[in-house]
């Protein structure tokens, strides 16, 4: 099959789910109206006087501050341009790799969500465990249990067992590596791409679809634990994929999507030229569609 330079000439996102443009306007509408609130309501604390409320602005500052991330991870799918990162060459022993980067800071975006709430509910068990009318047990083990537990990302993804999203194409296969597991598909079971979008949270999705009889290699990174004999994670990072597919959510990845549909649509059409992913050649190949809109 000879590929065609108008088979990905039209963005495969342009049709959206009815409600998708308006429930994203609204979406980020309200945190920023949060944000704002939020702003107005600690600088007031901070000023009032009152030793209470100078105490308690800490909470709401935190709060403001996990909102203002919740914008920068909302609008982060509009700045893709401004943050992008280029394709790279790698070498795994004698094989040749193509690394399509994720996206930095849209995975340390919500780990510094999580950091904020773990503090509003670290630092309120320990007001409990201070209180000057006593210690009250019963709210102080509520709290730092919460706070302990929305520590577990952060510790997961310092010691690398969640990181930043990735694609490594190879002449055999694609490799999607997670923020919390890795697909392998074989270049010889895939039979399609498919453009789609998740409603929660609000990004576009590119769905590498295998043949039903594709030899699919799913697995979770450690620490996990099992639920009738399936992994499972409670602090899992990924939208669960179908059986055969590669699920790639596309603001996790540092790299314009359209350019990515255009580029992995090309080896499919061409199964002749896989040989060259991992080479210069298929570096300049990404380029020629990211300079081509």
């Amino acid at each position: 099959m000879q590929y065609s330079e108008n088979r990905a000439i039209v963005d495969p996102w342009f049709i959206q789910p009815r409600g998708f443009a308006r429930r994203r306007i609204l979406s980020i509408f309200a945190i920023s109206l949060l944000t704002i609130l939020t702003t107005g309501i600690s600088v007031s604390m901070l000023r009032s006087g009152d030793p209470t409320a100078v105490s308690a602005s800490k909470y709401v500052i935190l709060f403001g501050i996990s909102m203002a991330l919740a914008l920068a991870l909302a609008l982060r799918p509009q700045s893709g341009p401004f943050f992008k990162r280029p394709v790279r060459i790698a070498k795994e022993g004698e094989q040749s790799l193509l690394i399509v980067p994720g996206s930095k800071l849209y995975f340390w975006l919500p780990q510094a969500m999580y950091l904020c709430f773990a503090m509003i509910f670290l630092l309120a068990s320990y007001g409990f465990a201070t209180s000057e009318e006593g210690v009250h047990w019963p709210l102080f083990i509520i709290f730092a249990a919460l706070g302990s537990v929305l520590v577990i990302p952060l510790v997961l993804a310092a010691t690398g067992e969640l990181r930043p999203e990735k694609l490594v194409l190879s002449a055999d296969s694609i490799v999607h590596h997670g923020w919390s597991s890795q697909t392998t598909l074989y270049w010889a079971d895939v039979n399609r791409l498919h453009a789609s979008f998740n409603l929660q949270p609000l990004q576009r999705l590119l769905n590498i679809v295998g043949l039903s009889s594709a030899q699919w290699i799913h697995r979770y990174n450690r620490p996990f634990y099992k639920v009738s004999d399936n992994p499972s994670r409670p602090w899992n990072k990924n939208k669960m994929s179908h059986p055969g597919w590669i699920v790639v959510e596309c603001p996790r990845l540092a790299v314009d999507s359209i350019t990515l549909y255009r580029f992995l649509d090309f080896y499919v059409a061409n199964p002749e030229l896989r040989a060259e992913l991992g080479t210069m050649s298929s570096v300049e190949r990404w380029h020629s569609f990211d300079n081509a809109h």
